[in-house]
Order: C-alpha cells, then structure tokens, then sequence
C-alpha cells in the first residue's frame, strides 16, 4: 500500500462535495474517519466540521467503489484521507498527515495540481477507465444519495434559539471603539504564526469576541489526542461581553482575568472534549461532539469574509443576540490577548 498519495482513476461529479456535507467554496477539501467517535469529517485550508456518515457509507459500500478503495479502510481508521480537487475534479488517497500538510502549504497543493493536470498525464486508454473518468461510477453514487435524501450531519443538530441575528456588523480600526489584538503573525510560542482576525466597530454594548484554534499542540494521533493549552489573556475591562472558545483537537482554556474584567458567559465549541479553568462563578456552555454529544458542526480557525455567515458564527449570532465584535483564529494558537 502506498504511503504518499494516490490519484485515483475516476473523478467526481459536480455535486460530490455536497452530498457528503461539504458545502464551503474551496479548491481542496478532504474527508476522513474519526474512530475514536464514529463520524465523518470534512476539512479544507480554513475549516473543519462534520460530514455526512450515511454518504460516506453508501459511497464506500457501492460494488464498484471497493476494488478501489477497500485496502484503505477509509470506513474504520483515520490513516488515510480522501482528498477532492474541485476545479478539476482529480480524486486522490493518501496519508493523513500529509494530506493535513498540503491543506496548510497551498505550494503543494498547486505542483499536485501541475503534475496531474492533462499536460502532464496520458489519457486513460482502456475502455474501463474511461468509464471510471466519466464519472459514471460516482455519479450513480451521488444519484443514489440524491435519492436517499442524505443530508450533512448539521442537519440533526438542535436548532439554536429563535432570535434574529443583529444587523451585519462594521469594520473598524478606531482606537477606544474595538477590541485590541495582539500583533498579526504571532499565535503564542509553539503557534503556526498564522493569526486573522476581525475587529467590528462597538457602541460600548455587550459584545461576543471569538477565539479559534484547529490545535493548541501537534503531537496527537487517531489513538492518542493529547490535550492542549491555550492561555486566554482578558485585559478590556468595563465592557460586558460573552467569550466564545472552539478548536477542533481537545484543549483546556486557561483564563486570565485582569480587575473589573466583566464576562457574562462563555461558550466551549469543539469536536473533541473542551474544558476551561479560571472561569470561576461564570457560567460555562459546552457544545462538543466528544465531550456532550454535540456541536456547531464545524471549526474555523481562519476569518474571512465568508466566515461572517459561517454556520459557527451564525449560530453563536442567534444563541446570544449579539454580532461577533472580534475573532482571533490560528491553526495552532496557545497564546491569545484581548484588550
């Protein structure tokens, strides 16, 4: 069995991604098991979340998808990834880790791209791969899906509270109106030094600031998910405000509170089980897969204009009433500071 990456001989059909409950607008997005708690995963280069275990299951069970796929395993063990290319369609198996890498190094992801664009690669000439590449397999597949009306696993999760979202928030920079963050780059010692953040102007009225991890450490396996340590640094005093943590690895939030610090919730968003110390006296909500049978049903760690309509964010917009004031996001973060 191979121990890089494999492009396999059939590619997807348009609505692939979407059957198995991706439905974000990147490039690349790969799927893997997660045994430790029975249920697909979907993550890209700025997101991680749930997927679909009943696709997965039919795509994988389909007769003509083993001779393909059955050495992988990809319905009991975490080892190897499915990744998608969607501009061209290209499927690959390989290595979990180095699948996660390329997500996180674009460079590779593009001279995986170039080595297999039709350039570079012979056309299929058997009768059968053609077939393959037509998509003729997957695309019975995605139909028979389609059919079973299957939906991503978001679907099942409690509805949030009807509240309606308040209106779109404003960008802003002014001194005194918006949170301060620490410099741009830096995500604590041991951090990927990959921090995004997004700052909303404020009318000194309650706020949600948002802080995002993929990790807090990288030394985990399938068998083996270590927990890590963020250090949360609250020093904005006077303003009322609800904190809202999620990373998809276990992770235990250290709070720091500064004087007259005054938070009135915080919320624990992860797929493995999250814990906080030195939030005494504040009530605590956690919403993990591992730790209380559910979640928001993704974990971005990386803010961009999409994100503002994130099932995450709009979620945490309709429990609280409130817009996102600011979000501080790293792939591995330990270290974040709000002002």
């Amino acid at each position: 069995m191979s121990q890089s990456i494999h492009r396999l001989e059939l590619s997807a059909p348009p609505q692939f991604e979407k059957s198995l409950g991706y439905s974000g607008n990147r490039r690349w997005v790969s799927w893997h098991w997660e045994p430790d708690v029975e249920q697909l995963v979907y993550q890209d280069d700025k997101q991680i979340g749930s997927a679909s275990n009943a696709a997965w299951q039919v795509f994988l069970g389909h007769s003509q998808m083993q001779p393909q796929l059955a050495e992988y395993q990809l319905d009991r063990r975490d080892r190897h990834w499915l990744l998608l290319d969607r501009t061209t369609r290209n499927l690959y198996v390989g290595e979990g880790s180095i699948i996660q890498s390329l997500l996180e190094q674009p460079e590779g992801l593009a001279l995986l791209a170039s080595l297999d664009s039709p350039s570079t690669l012979a056309k299929p000439q058997s009768p059968t791969i053609r077939h393959l590449v037509n998509a003729a397999i997957i695309g019975a597949t995605a139909s028979a899906i389609a059919a079973l009306g299957f939906v991503s696993w978001s679907t099942f999760k409690p509805a949030p509270q009807s509240v309606t979202p308040p209106s779109e928030p404003i960008l802003s920079n002014k001194p005194g109106t918006a949170p301060a963050m620490i410099p741009a780059g830096t995500c604590g010692a041991g951090g990927s030094g990959d921090l995004t953040q997004f700052i909303a102007q404020t009318n000194g009225a309650s706020e949600l600031n948002v802080l995002a991890v993929y990790e807090a450490r990288s030394d985990h396996s399938a068998n083996n998910r270590q927990t890590g340590v963020v250090q949360v640094n609250v020093e904005r005093q006077n303003r009322p405000m609800i904190l809202a943590f999620s990373s998809y690895e276990p992770v235990e939030w250290q709070l720091n509170l500064a004087p007259n610090v005054q938070i009135e919730k915080i919320i624990l968003n992860g797929y493995h089980d999250q814990n906080i110390v030195g939030a005494e006296n504040i009530p605590v909500e956690e919403y993990s897969y591992e730790g209380t049978g559910n979640s928001f049903g993704e974990f971005p760690h990386n803010w961009d204009g999409n994100l503002t309509n994130a099932p995450m964010v709009t979620q945490l917009q309709a429990m609280t009433g409130r817009n996102v004031t600011s979000f501080q996001g790293c792939y591995r973060g330990t270290e974040f500071t709000l002002r």
